[in-house]
């Protein structure tokens, strides 16, 4: 008889794992220090969902196991932190936490909740109620799940794990459990209340309704996140009448404009350009001071130290824009810059 070896999993399944718990390490640090309405705080999010795209392609469940500063999957390391005693593997380690299962669709929403959580619980004073177990377990995860030990006492550990939402049963089963249902109900005598007739179902929506939700659903994802931040800063910048919070959005302009064109997002300058332009002339309040800061941008982009920002994105294949995005920042250029285009 021959026994079957057993297959690890591929150099290029392990990378696409290492780089997805690496991604989410740094989100965590980055949910941590940054609001939501940061620009790094939305790049986080779009670095995590790219991080999964790929794993769910390896497998259908993501299983990592905790170990004290070490994180494996399938028995392989996938992140071991610089420092035992500090880190997210650590961390979740001495709370307890052994093991997480992620599935699809947990990058939409619910792993984004479960760091918030994880930074939560590292603010939680040493005598507080409440623990990152306790906080997980109140969260109610669909799509998260975690195991974890208790010390009873005597170096005695109690292991417990919740549970993800069971698949639905299939119709054999279901028949012979609707069955059971109702020869109970039969021998129930009168008067007395079934406690199923008050059991919520997940199968109350109209195949219309379903249709909707699912192309909801589609167009959340092809949405551009970090478009979606840049807009939601044009629209402070708009409406708020406030110096002060148009001074603070002004100078994380000013940060964004040069990493958009060290990264090849050229089309996205070219429409804060537009925007501002617009918005120096319509925004309700608008001081001189601060007309004179929205139109400045235009003069900055054609600035020597900007213009070789964007020659090296021109220059890197990895980051290189299309042709038609390139001539949408060209377009903004003014006169000014023409010495330094043609050197």
């Amino acid at each position: 008889m021959t026994i079957p070896s057993s297959v690890g999993p591929s150099d290029a399944d392990i990378r696409a794992i290492e780089e997805l718990v690496r991604v989410l390490v740094k989100s965590q640090r980055a949910l941590q220090m940054y609001l939501p309405n940061n620009p790094m705080y939305s790049r986080a999010l779009e670095q995590i969902s790219s991080a999964f795209a790929p794993v769910w392609g390896i497998t259908g469940r993501l299983v990592l196991d905790i170990l004290e500063g070490e994180i494996s999957w399938e028995d392989v390391i996938v992140y071991r932190q610089a420092s035992r005693t500090d880190g997210l593997a650590w961390q979740l380690h001495q709370d307890g936490l052994r093991r997480l299962t992620f599935l699809p669709g947990v990058e939409a929403e619910e792993v984004v909740r479960f760091l918030e959580v994880v930074n939560r619980s590292r603010l939680l004073a040493p005598d507080a109620g409440d623990d990152l177990l306790t906080l997980l377990w109140e969260e109610d995860f669909v799509l998260i799940s975690h195991a974890f030990v208790e010390v009873l006492g005597d170096g005695i550990e109690f292991q417990q794990e919740s549970r993800i939402r069971d698949a639905p049963l299939d119709p054999g089963q279901a028949h012979t459990e609707v069955a059971a249902s109702q020869a109970e109900s039969a021998d129930r005598p009168a008067g007395l209340v079934d406690p199923t007739e008050f059991d919520s179902t997940l199968f109350f929506l109209e195949e219309s309704e379903v249709r909707l939700i699912q192309s909801e659903l589609d167009d959340e994802y092809r949405r551009d996140i970090r478009q979606a931040a840049i807009d939601a800063l044009l629209d402070i910048l708009e409406a708020q009448r406030e110096p002060e919070v148009r001074r603070e959005v002004v100078a994380l302009l000013e940060d964004i404009l040069p990493a958009q064109l060290s990264t090849g997002g050229f089309r996205a300058v070219a429409r804060i350009l537009r925007e501002l332009r617009v918005i120096a002339v319509r925004a309700p309040g608008l001081n001189q001071e601060m007309h004179t800061a929205l139109l400045s941008f235009e003069d900055r982009l054609s600035q020597p130290d900007i213009l070789e920002q964007l020659f090296v994105a021109l220059e890197d294949s990895s980051t290189r824009p299309s042709a038609e995005d390139v001539g949408e920042v060209l377009r903004e250029l003014k006169p000014a810059a023409l010495p330094a285009v043609l050197a």
